[in-house]
């Protein structure tokens, strides 16, 4: 891989002994890596991160309720030295009580029993009180009181994300408002057919994370130049969804439980110690094409509403 193209991307390596690109985070230089696994919506998780355990999962978004059930396979893991803690991430969710922020993740690092959480993440304030603007008092309690829970003040969380994030707010309204304490990360919904490219330059400007999601709309696999693109490199068109994902330097998440699913998306991001299989800059070009302002769960105008979307 390039490293004048791809800087922040290093390899670490599993319990297969392939490698899973990660990328440096910007104040703790900590290794986040590029594919996860988010467990939202699941009603019994346990099974699917086991498995992604095994196969070589590091990346873990636990979702709500779930705290209690994966902190004893994590802590089993760990205990038993099948995985370190520094190889680890884990990250959650708070919660929309934001009087109780700090409590409920307290509560959530209690459960989930790894000493420490990787990222927590703040919803994107879009309270018709406020209008959705950053400059809503309480979410700026929020967001320092969430600040204050990392290091050197406190030892909860090593970073802190924020959802739902257009380009529009994070210029315009977040730093202006906040600068002193700009998002380790954000986490949108970001994939083929929603791009979010103005989004991608405003976070590589000030070193933000923007992280999306590892999906392929049926509206894509359908498109016959994706399909000759998978084609000629033997991938299933999810696969080639993480890698232009990954080649974009933003790290995705799958919500899966087949098998099958969790291990072709895992190899997508991995290598066997060789140079990853990249796609060529003509077939970065044409999926760049693709990108419509689409979402796979509600109509494109509703977000615009709901959070300023600007991506282009």
């Amino acid at each position: 891989m390039s490293k004048a193209l791809y800087p922040m991307i290093r390899g670490y390596s599993n319990v297969n002994e392939r490698k899973m690109m990660t990328i440096l985070m910007r104040r703790t230089r900590a290794a986040m890596p590029m594919l996860g696994l988010d467990t939202t919506g699941m009603d019994n998780p346990v099974p699917a991160v086991e498995r992604a355990l095994d196969i070589g999962y590091r990346r873990f978004h636990v979702g709500e309720g779930h705290e209690s059930a994966l902190g004893e396979l994590f802590y089993n893991r760990l205990d038993n030295g099948a995985i370190e803690r520094k190889s680890l991430w884990v990250d959650v969710k708070t919660t929309d009580d934001w009087d109780r922020a700090e409590e409920v993740i307290t509560e959530k690092l209690e459960k989930l029993r790894t000493g420490y959480l990787d990222m927590v993440f703040a919803k994107c304030p879009i309270r018709e009180q406020d209008n959705g603007r950053w400059e809503s008092k309480e979410f700026q309690k929020l967001w320092g009181k969430l600040f204050s829970l990392t290091p050197p003040k406190g030892r909860i969380t090593r970073h802190v994300g924020i959802c739902h994030v257009s380009r529009k707010k994070l210029e315009l309204d977040f730093l202006r408002t906040m600068s002193h304490e700009i998002p380790d990360a954000i986490q949108n919904e970001v994939h083929l057919q929603l791009q979010m490219n103005g989004l991608r330059t405003s976070c590589q400007r000030y070193d933000v994370r923007m992280l999306g999601e590892a999906i392929c709309p049926k509206s894509v696999t359908d498109v016959k130049m994706v399909q000759q693109a998978c084609h000629s490199k033997s991938l299933t068109p999810e696969q080639l969804s993480i890698k232009w994902s990954i080649q974009r330097q933003v790290p995705c998440l799958v919500s899966t439980e087949n098998p099958d699913e969790l291990l072709q998306a895992f190899i997508a991001a991995t290598t066997d110690g060789g140079q990853p299989l990249l796609l060529n800059a003509r077939e970065m070009s044409i999926l760049e094409t693709l990108d419509r302002g689409h979402t796979h769960r509600v109509i494109y105008k509703d977000l615009e509403a709901l959070w300023d979307v600007d991506y282009k």
